[in-house]
């Protein structure tokens, strides 16, 4: 059968206009043969979100954004095209706006409902949540960092202020130059404190020597320092085994008595205390005195007015006198 020009040219007509629907089509995102499946997801914001934005599932693609249209109100619905035929989203599942990157690139990451009653098809609208940019959450923990920052140079301010105030002060440049001062004495002691130790070095190893000595004969004298600590030892327990609480009672007692006695004297009371404090018996005692030594005296001149004795017997005639 011979196919005429005119129809030759009708077919070709024909296939070139499909030609021109297909790729009008393929330009504007819609592809006639995609077996993608369309969901749709309303956002109050979509921050950055674009056609042909990725959509994924633990961090797996498995899809595109499509187009972004906006309702009356002012929502935002985003098309999202599910291009893997191999993933199957269960109901109640929840289209999170996320960021992929560090950039701030924005993407749809589905999140599976955790209990599965069917799956979506075609038309199906999931819920949406919207995750800060993380430019956002940066900035909101980079603020209070921000303010404290602030008040810390404010303070480093007023501090370096203050210090510039004391540098300038010329008590503390004086103070500053007494302690150079200082150092520079006690550099000189430190000289003068080692030559010292150099001179006296030989003395001091004469000591330490004499002391290593004395170390060698307490060494050598071990024994006898132990027999010597050992009757130590058997002194104190003599003194502990001794009734010294009695000895203190008997004591206490004496010089209680003693106390009295003295208390007695210093009062004037019994013969002690009456010979100290009376003036007569004093006087009496003196006088007493001067006389015994007056008789004594006359005793010694003459013994004669005392002691008579005769070889042949007494005679009451009394002598007479020589003229």
């Amino acid at each position: 059968m011979k196919i005429s020009d005119e129809t030759k040219v009708g077919i070709m007509a024909a296939f070139g206009i499909a030609i021109m629907i297909i790729g009008y089509s393929f330009l504007k995102g819609n592809n006639i043969f995609d077996k993608s499946v369309k969901l749709y997801a309303v956002y109050d914001r979509v921050d950055g979100l674009t056609k042909s934005s990725s959509v994924v599932v633990n961090g797996y693609g498995v899809g595109r954004v499509g187009k972004i249209s906006m309702r009356p109100d002012g929502k935002l619905v985003a098309e999202i095209k599910i291009t893997d035929e191999t993933v199957r989203i269960p109901k109640n599942s929840t289209a999170k706006l996320v960021s992929l990157d560090f950039l701030g690139t924005r993407a749809v990451q589905i999140i599976f409902a955790d209990e599965v009653n069917g799956y979506v098809v075609t038309g199906d609208t999931l819920k949406s949540a919207l995750e800060p940019k993380l430019a956002d959450m940066v900035n909101e923990q980079i603020a209070p960092l921000k303010t404290k920052a602030e008040g810390l140079i404010s303070s480093i301010d007023t501090v370096m202020s203050v210090v510039e105030g004391i540098l300038g002060n010329n008590s503390i440049n004086n103070s500053l130059t007494n302690v150079e001062s200082a150092t520079a004495r006690f550099s000189i002691l430190a000289k003068h404190v080692d030559s010292l130790l150099l001179s006296e070095m030989q003395s001091i190893q004469g000591i330490i020597r004499n002391l290593e000595g004395v170390l060698d004969i307490v060494k050598r004298n071990g024994d006898n320092l132990d027999s010597t600590f050992v009757n130590l030892n058997h002194l104190t327990g003599s003194l502990a085994e001794s009734d010294i609480k009695g000895m203190i009672t008997t004591l206490d007692s004496t010089l209680n008595q003693a106390k009295l006695l003295l208390k007695q004297i210093n009062e004037g009371e019994g013969t002690v205390g009456m010979l100290i404090h009376d003036r007569a018996v004093y006087d009496n005692l003196e006088k007493a005195t001067a006389d015994l030594d007056s008789l004594l005296v006359d005793f010694k001149e003459s013994p004669g007015r005392y002691i008579h004795f005769s070889v042949f017997g007494r005679s009451d005639k009394p002598k007479t006198p020589k003229k």
